[in-house]
């Protein structure tokens, strides 16, 4: 077997990861890529930021429709008492 190309050392930093080669053993002369060194922080903010996007498109989602069915209903509810007040003024006109 081959030797593996990348080992990973843990820092106490939380979310960042040091990938350093087998090959190096200076700890300055270790050269990490962008996403090597931010990768799993802009991730985790995207994913962070976009679960937040959608839980709060969806409580608005949810208070505009109770809102709409209230309205709803209240309009229900008045052209229901309208139609009881003609069906009464209909029957007190017939003889």
């Amino acid at each position: 077997m081959g030797k593996i190309p990348f080992k990973v050392n843990f820092t106490i930093t939380p979310h960042l990861r040091l990938y350093t080669s087998m090959s190096t053993s200076k700890a300055g002369s270790e050269s990490l890529s962008f996403f090597q060194r931010f990768g799993i922080p802009i991730s985790n903010v995207i994913m962070y930021s976009s679960l937040s996007l959608l839980s709060l498109h969806y409580l608005w989602t949810r208070l505009s429709l109770s809102e709409l069915k209230e309205e709803r209903e209240i309009e229900l509810s008045r052209l229901h008492q309208e139609k009881e007040h003609w069906d009464r003024k209909i029957l007190k006109s017939r003889p």
